[in-house]
């Protein structure tokens, strides 16, 4: 078992954000902890383009707006999208990283109590 902690800025005291179990992990290698939802962090999802390229294959545009109600910090969020085709991002408003043959992971910055729009372009081919 795994248990996080933040300092509180206050009076420097541990709080308790979240645990989660390590499951069989070889040595070296990536852990992943599901520490619990945002509820001050908030994302909305819309397509606002969709087009065919070809017989076998699309582009997608995609936005993704990012609220951060958080008092005191910026934050930087990690979106992760899956896609179950061959793809290509064309074009990206953040950076990203691909993550493994269907995932892609881009980082966005959101400054406290403010809102950051994530915008993509994938195209799909199967």
């Amino acid at each position: 078992k795994v248990r996080v902690y933040k300092e509180d800025p206050d009076d420097k005291s541990l709080e308790l954000i979240g645990e989660d179990q390590i499951d069989h992990t070889p040595k070296n290698e990536e852990v992943l902890l599901y520490i619990g939802n945002a509820f001050d962090i908030k994302a909305e999802r819309t397509m606002i383009n969709k087009k065919s390229t070809g017989k076998r294959s699309r582009e997608e545009t995609w936005e993704v707006k990012i609220r951060n109600h958080k008092e005191g910090d910026n934050v930087e969020v990690q979106v992760v999208e899956r896609f179950h085709y061959f793809w290509k991002i064309k074009s990206s408003s953040h950076r990203y990283k691909k993550l493994s043959a269907n995932k892609v992971q881009f980082s966005v910055p959101v400054m406290r109590d403010s809102e950051a729009v994530l915008t993509y372009t994938v195209k799909l081919s199967w």
